[in-house]
């Protein structure tokens, strides 16, 4: 005989990590852990990077003083949730009802996992973008000078690239980038030599995938991407530091604290820190009772500095 307490037992080993579904949020995104909803950090001023000044000093001199701008730059993060019901005897959650239990806090946790994407792809699209002379789709096109000029642009060396997955089945046939490998690849390049070619750290070609159309009409899957070039600079860690700076960052609360009886429903899910799986037992819910499941998060995503992001539009008009 099982109960709910028991699958609060079982829960922490399940995973909730992304499953190979082509979303790159986590990949691309830096993030700012925070233990309160909303708050502020501090953002120095672009001079903390660029500012030139002379130091040279007489003898007896004193050194030259100069100032360097910081902000109290304000957050809010916000939660996001999705629950499900799951019909069961009180008496009697069997095996069966629990490995329901389990698939559910999957379910739950890739579409959560989905709707982040979609605020990723809506982050990053609003970056300045400049528009390319001559569309991709064209041989005559040069979509390695149009990224180099698109990377001068920045403030900082890019070392990330998004590349939509219709662009970048494009780019690795196009004739004038396949032939900056010829001799050592003819026909085709790896997302490695694009790398290469673009001099980046990582190019990343998100995959995934969602019905874009209005509910009750016929499934239209289309990439939530879309077709997009862009390029950016990222902090070298995961997790923002002192004194780093990066295009864009993800502002996700870690810990949570239930109170009262909801403290006896609260998992932590093992593989991700930051989301919250809650199972909770309602008895006037169903003929015989119902466990409800719940997976949420709060955080909100944010660009950092504008200058280190910039994309390109018209690629394959």
């Amino acid at each position: 005989m099982l109960h709910v307490a028991d699958v609060i037992n079982m829960l922490p080993g399940t995973s909730i990590a992304y499953k190979g579904d082509g979303g790159i949020v986590d990949e691309l995104f830096n993030t700012i852990p925070v233990e309160l909803e909303a708050g502020t950090y501090t953002q120095f001023g672009r001079e903390f990077a660029f500012r030139l000044e002379d130091p040279s000093m007489s003898r007896l001199g004193e050194a030259k003083e100069i100032d360097f701008s910081e902000a109290q730059v304000p957050y809010m993060t916000r939660p996001e949730a999705l629950k499900a019901a799951i019909p069961y005897d009180l008496e009697n959650l069997t095996p069966v009802q629990v490995n329901r239990i389990q698939q559910s806090v999957q379910g739950l946790t890739d579409t959560l996992n989905r709707w982040r994407e979609k605020k990723g792809a809506a982050l990053i699209a609003s970056f300045a973008t400049d528009a390319v002379g001559t569309s991709w789709a064209q041989d005559a096109a040069d979509p390695i000078k149009d990224a180099k000029t698109l990377a001068q642009k920045l403030a900082m060396p890019a070392n990330v690239a998004v590349v939509g997955k219709r662009v970048y089945d494009r780019l690795i046939y196009h004739p004038k980038v396949v032939a900056l490998r010829a001799n050592t690849r003819p026909g085709s390049i790896t997302r490695q030599d694009l790398a290469s070619i673009l001099e980046v750290d990582q190019v990343l070609v998100p995959t995934m995938k969602a019905n874009t159309a209005v509910r009750g009409r016929a499934e239209v899957l289309d990439y939530l991407w879309g077709d997009l070039f862009w390029m950016g600079y990222k902090a070298p860690t995961q997790e923002i530091g002192t004194e780093q700076i990066t295009f864009g960052a993800m502002i996700q609360v870690q810990n949570f604290t239930l109170k009262g009886a909801n403290r006896e429903s609260q998992v932590y899910a093992s593989s991700e820190k930051g989301t919250l799986v809650r199972v909770w037992e309602d008895e006037n819910r169903g003929f015989a009772g119902t466990a409800m499941v719940q997976v949420g998060r709060k955080y909100s995503m944010a660009q950092v500095a504008t200058d280190l992001g910039r994309g390109l539009s018209g690629l394959l008009a």
